[in-house]
Formats: C-alpha cells, sequence, structure tokens
C-alpha cells in the first residue's frame, strides 16, 4: 500500500516527549484491542506489561475481560510494590555487585517464584542506565490497543478522505490535519461518545451551533464533509487566538479558552512546561496528551504502508449527483416523485437523522441534496415535471388555516413547531405573517396550516431581500447571521470587512448585503465547467453537479452556509 495523499507538513515536535508520542504510536498501531498495556502515566517512558485479556463481543466475554483487567492489574501493582522495596535496599539485578554470588542465586530463584516482577523489571531495567530511580512513587494506568479499530477507520474513511483534504487545503489549513479526526474518532462515521459528542469530528452540541445546523430532523456532525468545513473554521479561529498548533490542536479538546487561560496563567506557551507543571483538575491526562496523540496518529496516516501492511486497499470513494431543491417538500413525497430508494438517500445524506424519515420531516427549498451518481438530471426532471402539474392545477400560493392552533411556550422555535405540527416552515410563517426575525411571545397561539400542502414553489414573501442593517444580540455567530438572512457567508464578510476569525461584539451593527433571490449558497471553484444546465422548463434553470472524486469543488452542502460563493444554481423566474 502506497502512502497517504496529500503533503507532509511539520507539526513541531517537542523533544522531551518523544516517549509519550512513541507510546502512542504503540497504542494505534501496533496493540490489539485486546491486549492492555500497563503503564507509568506521568512517564511513558515506563511501560510495565502489556498483556493478553479476552474480547468484548459479547457480554459474557465483556465481563470476563473487566475480571482480567483488574486481576492482571492486581498482579502488576503487588510486582511494582516488592521491586520498590528491593530498589531501596539494593537488590535488584543492576544493583548487585559480581562478587554478591548469593545475591545473584537470590534474585535467580525470584523471577521464578515472581514471574510478574521479573518481567517488569527486564522491560524496564535499561533506564536505570541513565540514573533513574526505577520503582519508587510509581503510578499505573491501564491502555487498551487500538490497532483493528484504527485499521477498520483508515479502510472505511477512503469513501471521504480525499474530499476532507481537499476542504481543509482550501481552507488554508494543511490536509494532514484530517489526522484530529482519526484521533477523536477513528474515522468511524457513526462515531457517538458517551458526553454527547457526533460524528468523525465529534463536535459537541453546543459547540457545533457555532458553525453549523443541528436541529430535530438535521445534524450536520453526522455529515463528515459538511463537518469537516465546521472543523476546518474551528481551527482557523484557534490558531488566531492562541497561537501555535500545539496549543491549537490542544484547544480542540480543551477548549480555546481553557488554553488562553492556561497560559496567562503558567507565563508560558511552551507544551512540555504546560504539561510538567501546570496543575488544574481540567488540566488532566487526556487534555495534556492530546497533542502528542495526534503527532502519533500523523505518523500513522501518513505512513500506513509501514504500520498497516497488510491493509491492501481502502475503500472507493463516493460518488453521487447533488443538487439543490427548487421546492420545499416532504420527504416521502420526494422519494415518490424522484423514484429514489430511501436506502441511497439515507445513506448519501448523513445529515438527515433517521428521525427525518419516521417523521416524513420537511426538506427546506434549496436544501442540497445527495442522490445516486448519475440520477441527478433524472430526479430533477421528474422535480420539474411534478411541480409543472402542480402548477397547472389549483393554486396554492398562500396557505389555509386548518383551526388548530399552537400555543408558544418557552424554548419553542419556528422550525422547531413547523417539525413538531408536521407543517412546512414557510407556510407556517406565511399563515401567521411571520419572518424568521420575528420574536416569538411564549403563550401566544399560532395558527397551524392545513396538513397536505407538501410544496412551494417560491420563499415566503415575509422575507426581506434588500440591504439592511442588523445588531448582534448575544449567542449570534457570523453563520447563523448569513443563514437567518440567506445571504452567502463572504458576501457578508466582505460587506463588514470581517474574516471568519473575527469576533462579534454584542450590540454590534452589521451590514445585510442583497440577497439575490434564487441564488444557492455554495463555494466558488476555478473548474465551474463541471456545472451545466441539466434541465430548463417554464423559467426554471437547474444546474446539477456530478461529483467524481478527482474533480472539484466540494460543493455538497446541506442547509447550511459556508464561507462561499454564490452560484446560480435554481433560478426561478416569476411570470
Amino acid at each position: 500500500m502506497p502512502p497517504d495523499e496529500g503533503a507532509v507538513v511539520d507539526f513541531p515536535r517537542v523533544p522531551s516527549m518523544e516517549a509519550r508520542v512513541d507510546f502512542w504510536r504503540h497504542v494505534y498501531g501496533i496493540y490489539s484491542e485486546n491486549e492492555i498495556a500497563f503503564h507509568d502515566p506521568s512517564d511513558m517512558r515506563f511501560i510495565y506489561r502489556v498483556v493478553q485479556v479476552p474480547s468484548k463481543e459479547t457480554a459474557e466475554s465483556s465481563a470476563l475481560r473487566r475480571k482480567a483487567i483488574n486481576l492482571e492489574q492486581g498482579q502488576t501493582l503487588k510486582a511494582l510494590k516488592r521491586l520498590s522495596e528491593l530498589e531501596s535496599s539494593k537488590q535488584l539485578f543492576h544493583q548487585i555487585k559480581p562478587e554478591q554470588k548469593a545475591a545473584m542465586t537470590q534474585w535467580t530463584q525470584r523471577c521464578i517464584d515472581e514471574p510478574v516482577m521479573c518481567e517488569i523489571y527486564e522491560r524496564t531495567k535499561h533506564l536505570a542506565e541513565d540514573g533513574t530511580v526505577l520503582f519508587r512513587d510509581r503510578h499505573i494506568r491501564a491502555q487498551n490497543g487500538l490497532r483493528e479499530r484504527f485499521i477498520k477507520g483508515y479502510i472505511s474513511s477512503g469513501a471521504y478522505a480525499a474530499r476532507i483534504r481537499r476542504i481543509l487545503r482550501g481552507a488554508g489549513l494543511p490536509d494532514s490535519i484530517i489526522s484530529l479526526a482519526f484521533l477523536e474518532s477513528l474515522m468511524q462515521i457513526d462515531a457517538h461518545s458517551w458526553a454527547g459528542a457526533v460524528g468523525i469530528w465529534q463536535f459537541m452540541r453546543y459547540t457545533a451551533g457555532e458553525y453549523m445546523t443541528v436541529s430535530e430532523v438535521i445534524d450536520e456532525r453526522r455529515d463528515p464533509i459538511l463537518a469537516t468545513h465546521a472543523a476546518a473554521q474551528y481551527l482557523i479561529a484557534a490558531r488566531n487566538e492562541v497561537g501555535p498548533w500545539p496549543l491549537a490542536i490542544t484547544s480542540y479538546n480543551f477548549g480555546r479558552a481553557g488554553v488562553k487561560n492556561m497560559v496567562k496563567a503558567a507565563k508560558s506557551d511552551q507544551l512540555d512546561t504546560l504539561i510538567l507543571e501546570h496543575k488544574s483538575k481540567r488540566w488532566g491526562f487526556a487534555a495534556q496528551n492530546y497533542y502528542l496523540t495526534f503527532l502519533a496518529v500523523l505518523d500513522l496516516v501518513q505512513h500506513p504502508h509501514i504500520y498497516f501492511p497488510e491493509v491492501e486497499a481502502r475503500v472507493d470513494p463516493w460518488r453521487f449527483d447533488v443538487f439543490r431543491l427548487p421546492l420545499e417538500i416532504r420527504l416521502k413525497r420526494f422519494l415518490e416523485v424522484t423514484a429514489l430508494e430511501q436506502s441511497d438517500v439515507s445513506a448519501l445524506n448523513l445529515a438527515l437523522r433517521p428521525q427525518a424519515f419516521e417523521d416524513d420531516a420537511w426538506l427546506p427549498y434549496g436544501y442540497g441534496i445527495r442522490v445516486p451518481a448519475g440520477s441527478g438530471e433524472g430526479a430533477l426532471k421528474k422535480l420539474i415535471d411534478w411541480m409543472t402539474q402542480q402548477k397547472s392545477g389549483e393554486a396554492k400560493s398562500e396557505p389555509k388555516a386548518s383551526g388548530e392552533k399552537y400555543k408558544i411556550r418557552r424554548g419553542d422555535t419556528l422550525s422547531g413547531i413547523a417539525h413538531k405540527m408536521k407543517v412546512s416552515l414557510s407556510s407556517l410563517m406565511r399563515i401567521n405573517k411571520l419572518n424568521k426575525k420575528s420574536v416569538l411571545r411564549i403563550g401566544k397561539r399560532l395558527k397551524i396550516p392545513q396538513d397536505g400542502q407538501d410544496w412551494s414553489l417560491e420563499l415566503s414573501s415575509t422575507e426581506e431581500t434588500g440591504p439592511q442593517d442588523y445588531r448582534v444580540s448575544r449567542g449570534d455567530s457570523l453563520l447563523g447571521i448569513a443563514h437567518t438572512f440567506q445571504v452567502p457567508i463572504t458576501h457578508l464578510l466582505e460587506a463588514n470587512d470581517m474574516s471568519m476569525a473575527t469576533r462579534l461584539e454584542i450590540g454590534q451593527v452589521l451590514n445585510i448585503p442583497q440577497r439575490t433571490f434564487g441564488y444557492s449558497l455554495i463555494p466558488s471553484a476555478k473548474d465551474l465547467q463541471i456545472w451545466k444546465p441539466a434541465h430548463t422548463q417554464d423559467g426554471l434553470s437547474i444546474y446539477v453537479s456530478r461529483y467524481e472524486e478527482s474533480l472539484q469543488p466540494d460543493t455538497e452542502l446541506g442547509f447550511r452556509f459556508s464561507p462561499a460563493e454564490a452560484l446560480p444554481l435554481v433560478n426561478w423566474v416569476k411570470p
């Protein structure tokens, strides 16, 4: 297997911490998941033992595994205590002088009677050459190997790794930052931590809200492509706020504010100094070793042919067509009209939660939908034909009230209410004369439109399209504001002379540029020849992008707004 693609970038190494990097290389690249390494957490040169334990494939074997680990850890602790006693009395083998023949014989007998003790000594005795005290005040930690899981993630990530690298390069980052996703999730596309972090980049919900959409039916953390755009934005901001790569990458685990506060308290921005000298409850084992683990994973990702020679090939790259919906439509209706399989649409549109299919959720106007390669033009034609048939029948320009009303509760949002009541967001807004900036008042009752109105040819008439001002409120983000006003983020940045790293201040007034009706908010690219008119009917000009791994750009965005230019993807020409 050849080396992984991508330019090699020299991330700063910390010579005094190289033993930790080597330990993590062993964890990810050498130790099996059924091997447990008992080591000293503060001095990882000391790997006392590596033992085999049962797998955790079943509940029964998992229980046996826990018992085995506890047993082996107890034996290791007992042996360390014994070694410390012998070291204090100068009875370790390297402390015994040649003329002390009785002591030599006694040591040989000890190794027969206490094999665990002798095993630990043999593994660590070379460290005594520099005068290191071997066994006094030693601690122990158990770490299982991750080799099989790393290989599994490496193989499966062939589907999207090249795209991720292109996104990172396009953001001005080294593409080898992809190693951070391996560290976070082992590139398991369905990764979900006990703390609630989701996806290959393991975004928590509160952090994800700053960069992408997380709602009842759409969770862009689940999509490796969309989440990579968000991770790139985070890392750009981290580099600007906390400085060098060791700290910027550490902030992905410890938080930007946490790193800045720690550097200020320690009066040092050197990672080795922070690891050895800074003390706080939050600055624990995982945070201290985060960047060092990244370096280890980076070595494996850059040289898989050395660490995983048995891997001959990776999963084939994703290939699909993508287009933006020219109307608002329910999921089941979309599948029915386009004759696409739910399994295919679900597999390609990972940001759509399973609940979206179960609840027959609304797909909003302009939503970027991926479909199997070669089916994009046909699916769009079917949608356009269906829209034309609907338009030739009874007009549905204004929704009708169902007679049902909804009482607004604390924490409600318009999109949440629309999802709960199974109606379209645009219909809900139109019938109540609301827009996306409207304030929901607790206790007010909203009219609910009639069910069955599952399409809309135009955006809500209450939306403003001209230039305007907006005053920043608590919780706002640049992407969120661009999302609200449906303008490309690059236009918003340019209009206010900002960059993605600019911090917003509460009360700050932003200039919202004019929105061109019907423009799709997607990244621009130099080679736009891959965009072509695929179908024109009744004033609709449809553009489809067919994605092959060798082509650019990565424009397969969902219901989100990425640093991008606007390309005319769906233009609705009003009669």
